[in-house]
């Protein structure tokens, strides 16, 4: 027979006993918030935040964190960079430039790096699982599509989230975090990351345009020269736009690189100027100028730019309705100029271009790899012809 079992006989508590009950309950709940916080704080990586900045969630200590993370960015950048890098967590390593004349007056910059061999690589980092959540349709978000939904996270592992603590560089709540490339090429890389998961394949929001604005003026006002970070004191922004433009993490992130010296050190002495920086400033976006074997978009940016956004809008709008069959993009600017360059293709008879690529900085990671650029002038078509080809060709 099962024992029987009697309900158990009230407590009579005191009044004090009561009110003492109550503050241990909300000490155990201000437990329950404080391990929440802490976790937040563990995942977006922000040292500078406190408690009560987080649960007030004030604007106001936002934008203070945000100053503080950004003053002498530069210098805090390649503190981080090179300390990883003589650990060995960052693969970089000095590259001699090759720069090519590829036909009528546009130029190539080649850089050969090992830094790239272990970079992981997926044909679609965008694929989803086999049973991927409702409303996760692959594609550039166009302008009627509601971007600031919750993303499906992608199948393949998201280095991104959370970055890696000893590669952060700053906090930039409530939004974004700013860390060091494992990948680099040129000294320093960094890159600018969602704080939660965004498509790369989707356009960017206001609150990216600015934070990445905030970032260039930081860089190129932290005492660039003493610092022998090789790009001639300005640093560009590049946003690749889909498997098109050359992705290659599904995460949403903004990449940040000093711009190579006109002066280049390269075996032929031939030196190398970015072609935007060659286009004569007009008042108006333009796809008039010198000689480049793919359409673009570029308008000159004044040097407090309030209206970046806006800007970028309309190159996004223009580009969309001159081609409406184009998904990707590559989005490129400095604080002086902005460029948005259709995407077709993002890799073409074995050789691929991201936003660096089409500006004429082509990455390669082995003598192959180079040898394949070399041998695209087989057939006539060159580099040029294969730049086209990837992008839209005029």
């Amino acid at each position: 027979m099962a024992p029987i079992r009697f309900p158990p006989t009230p407590i009579a508590c005191t009044p004090g006993e009561v009110e003492v009950e109550r503050e241990r309950e909300k000490e155990r709940e201000r437990e329950k918030l404080e391990a929440v916080v802490r976790e937040k704080l563990r995942v977006i990586a922000m040292p500078h935040a406190t408690l009560s900045s987080i649960v007030a969630d004030d604007g106001d200590d936002d934008d203070e964190i945000v100053a503080a993370s950004l003053d002498k960015l530069l210098e805090k950048t390649i503190t981080v960079f090179d300390e990883l890098v003589s650990k060995g967590e960052i693969l970089w390593q000095d590259s001699i430039p090759e720069v090519v004349d590829v036909g009528d007056g546009f130029k190539v910059q080649f850089r050969l790096t090992s830094a790239l061999l272990p970079k992981p690589f997926s044909r679609d980092p965008f694929e989803q699982p086999k049973t991927p959540a409702p409303d996760s349709s692959p594609g550039i978000s166009d302008s009627d599509s509601d971007s600031t939904k919750p993303q499906p996270p992608p199948k393949h592992h998201n280095p991104f989230l959370p970055p890696s603590p000893t590669e952060i560089v700053a906090t930039l709540p409530p939004h974004h975090t700013l860390i060091v490339n494992k990948f680099s090429v040129l000294r320093p890389q960094l890159l600018l990351l969602t704080n939660t998961f965004e498509r790369q394949d989707h356009d960017l929001l206001d609150v990216d345009i600015d934070m990445s604005w905030r970032v260039l003026q930081a860089l190129e006002s932290s005492g660039n020269n003493a610092l022998d970070c090789r790009g001639g004191g300005r640093f560009l922004a590049a946003y690749n736009c889909g498997l098109e433009a050359g992705c290659s993490q599904a995460h949403r992130h903004v990449q940040f690189v000093p711009i190579p010296p006109a002066s280049s050190s390269s075996a032929a002495g031939a030196e190398f100027t970015l072609w935007p920086d060659q286009l004569p400033p007009t008042p108006t976006p333009t796809t008039s100028a010198i000689s480049i074997p793919f359409h673009y978009l570029h308008t000159p940016l004044p040097p407090s730019s309030s209206s970046l956004y806006e800007t970028y809008i309309t190159l996004l709008t223009t580009a969309r309705t001159r081609h409406p069959e184009i998904r990707g993009y590559n989005l490129i600017f400095t604080t002086s100029w902005m460029v948005l360059v259709p995407r077709r293709l993002g890799e073409v008879d074995g050789v691929s271009a991201n936003a660096f690529g089409m500006l004429g900085m082509v990455w390669v990671k082995d003598v192959e790899e180079r040898r394949r650029w070399g041998s695209c002038g087989e057939g006539g078509r060159g580099v040029r012809g294969v730049l086209a080809e990837m992008g839209i060709a005029r």
